[in-house]
């Protein structure tokens, strides 16, 4: 089984649709997930919301940058000097 596979079938999947809007408990939970996914198989994690906390982690499940709601690009460049993010105010 390859390594995708084998991490998709470890966890639940996400029971919200596209249509469905997540609450405040199942938005943490969902971060929190994606913040260990981060660090259990050292991936750089980043997690685009249109409701906010938007947000980037990095291979060691270290938050790199977060954005609030709004309207607010999220980036992050990973440099010799290690990850680097920032927020860009769209309005």
């Amino acid at each position: 089984m390859s390594y995708w596979k084998v991490a998709a079938a470890q966890y639940e999947p996400c029971k919200a649709s596209l249509a469905e809007h997540l609450g405040e408990p199942d938005l943490l939970a969902s971060t929190r997930r994606l913040e260990f996914f981060s660090h259990q198989f050292s991936i750089a994690v980043l997690m685009a919301n249109a409701r906010g906390n938007s947000a980037l982690w990095d291979e060691h499940g270290r938050l790199i940058v977060r954005a609030d709601r709004g309207s607010l690009l999220l980036v992050g460049q990973r440099t010799q000097q290690g990850w680097q993010g920032d927020i860009i105010p769209l309005r």
